[in-house]
């Protein structure tokens, strides 16, 4: 294997790297930026924590456009394209859209239930939500992390195979929201959300996903998404046999898609030392001994 041929390998693993740095930076500023703020002004705790979430997400935001000048203009300049579905694909589209709708959301059921069986303390959630919380949440985290990984790392990635370049991005995906309760089903939907950009050469399908997602986990508590256990479990059972029965050719080139996985993985440093910083913040935010 030559070196050229790990090149965008490798600079994925530096984008990665990059992007996690900057945020783990942002989130450990994030209270004396606080007390700043708070200081300028003292009677408004809402218009404090709006401020503080709108200076992180501009930076988070330009540290992803940055990391792309960095580490991948240079490979493929094409990069940003979301790509249209063809219409031969739309009655299949909204299929697979439905059954993916049904395991993401039991994905993040099984694993509230699972947090809550070993007494695990989730954060307090706020009652008060503003705009630009919901914003972002909403609207600019979707489609920003839809670029950056289905996008960016999916696109350089499938030159060594489509599921290689799927679980890679999922991995990343997953560990990139460095806490437990979100970790474990961030993974299974970048699972399925690279899924959909790889079978229908579009982020659209995945960006509509995420926005839904993201407005259900805005306006639902943890308490309501395990009352919903049941029904999730019994929708996801229907959507995995039609999502197999879809892709049942695909499913034996699983063993390979590993395989190459582990080859290459140990010659992308920064891409180990990504996974090793995030598996270190997710072991201390379950411990208690951080907050991210």
């Amino acid at each position: 294997m030559d070196r050229e041929y790990l090149k965008p390998y490798r600079c994925v693993g530096g984008l990665l790297l990059f992007i996690g740095i900057f945020s783990i930076i942002l989130a450990i500023l994030g209270i004396p930026l606080m007390g700043l703020i708070s200081y300028l002004l003292p009677d408004n705790s809402m218009l404090q924590e709006e401020i503080v979430i709108l200076l992180n997400t501009i930076v988070v935001i330009y540290s992803y456009y940055l990391g792309y000048r960095i580490f991948i203009k240079k490979y493929q300049k094409d990069i940003f394209k979301i790509g249209k579905v063809k219409k031969k694909d739309i009655k299949n589209l909204l299929i697979d859209m439905i059954c993916i709708f049904a395991l993401m959301r039991f994905s993040w059921a099984i694993i509230f239930k699972i947090l809550e069986l070993i007494n695990y303390q989730f954060p307090e959630e706020n009652i008060e939500v503003g705009i630009i919380t919901i914003i972002y949440m909403v609207i600019l985290a979707p489609i920003s992390e839809e670029i950056v990984f289905r996008g960016w790392c999916i696109n350089l990635l499938k030159r060594y195979g489509k599921l290689t370049a799927i679980i890679i991005s999922a991995l990343a995906f997953g560990l990139y929201h460095a806490n437990i309760y979100q970790s474990g089903a961030a993974f299974i939907i970048g699972l399925l959300y690279g899924y959909l950009a790889i079978r229908y050469e579009s982020l659209w399908p995945s960006i509509i996903l995420h926005i839904i997602n993201n407005t259900l986990s805005t306006i639902s508590s943890v308490d309501i998404i395990v009352q919903l256990f049941y029904i999730f479990l019994g929708l996801s059972i229907i959507g995995i046999i039609i999502l197999i029965m879809n892709n049942y050719k695909a499913i034996k080139d699983l063993p390979q898609a590993f395989s190459e996985l582990f080859k290459i993985s140990y010659r992308s440093i920064s891409l180990i030392l990504f996974f090793i910083i995030y598996i270190a913040i997710i072991i201390l935010e379950m411990s208690g001994l951080l907050s991210i």
